[in-house]
């Protein structure tokens, strides 16, 4: 079995580079690090359901937004129409932002 690897930073972080990240911060095992991972993200979720909005000071806020059906058109020009749904939306803080200015 290989070891994964994370993405290059050229690319987009996924799940894994999130875990990693995980590990390194708090010396846990891989297997610790998803459970860790796995169990804030199941949070977010959860909390979602029951709550109009998660607000995490200084990181970000998770709400539900709901969205209107559409009509488009397909790649083949055929008219199709989008139901309405609900979808899990993210916004970061201002402080979240000034981090990412500071990035090189």
């Amino acid at each position: 079995m290989t070891t994964p690897v994370a993405n290059p930073p050229d690319k987009p972080a996924n799940v894994l580079n999130l875990i990693l990240e995980v590990q390194d911060e708090l010396g846990v095992s891989r297997r610790r690090a998803r459970q860790i991972v796995d169990a804030v993200l199941g949070g977010i979720v959860r909390l979602s359901n029951i709550h109009p909005k998660v607000k995490l000071r200084d990181f970000g806020n998770f709400e539900y937004r709901d969205r209107k059906s559409k009509r488009s058109v397909d790649i083949e020009g055929k008219e199709m129409v989008r139901q309405p749904h609900r979808r899990l939306c993210f916004s970061s803080t201002p402080r979240l932002n000034m981090h990412q200015d500071e990035q090189p």
